[in-house]
């Protein structure tokens, strides 16, 4: 909620300040009014999906925990190494492509792809005592979940 006060206070004193509105007045002026009409509608589109984006983020962060967040964008990683590799933009040292900084940046990332599943018990290893507790916690959280779930479908019936 505060960082919606906040982000709603600091765009009116932009606003107030630059005159913000200009280059949407220009491209009115310049612009068919369908293009004009196809914008808004973007707008709007693009305030209604930032919308579901924070909900999601926030719903995440209630249900789970922040890191299961992190771990999606972590799971991208070797993914986003490879493409930008194959585009030749990224990993260029002059005009030559880097192959032991890509191999370095890939393998570092599916290191810390797996240490963050390690660490959200999607992964479960079985050596120095790392299994120690793992499967009753999972148990007992699953139970949790299922007792909340048998709950609220309870709630439904009344």
């Amino acid at each position: 909620m505060w960082e919606g006060v906040f982000g709603i206070i600091i765009t009116l004193i932009y606003c107030s300040i630059d005159n913000y509105f200009k280059d949407l007045i220009d491209y009115y002026k310049s612009k068919s009014k369908d293009n004009f009409i196809g914008l808004i509608f973007l707008l709007f589109l693009y305030i209604i999906l930032c919308g579901g984006r924070n909900a999601f983020r926030v719903t995440t962060n209630k249900v789970y925990s922040p890191i299961a967040k992190s771990l999606t964008d972590y799971l991208l990683n070797p993914i986003y190494n490879i493409i930008e590799f194959s585009r030749k933009k990224d990993f260029v040292i002059g005009r030559k492509k880097n192959v032991l900084y890509f191999i370095t940046n890939f393998i570092v990332s599916f290191v810390i792809t797996i240490c963050g599943c390690v660490y959200n018990e999607f992964i479960v290893l079985f050596c120095c005592k790392l299994e120690y507790n793992t499967h009753h916690e999972i148990t007992r959280r699953a139970s949790i979940l299922l007792e909340d779930i048998t709950e609220y479908d309870n709630l439904d019936d009344d």
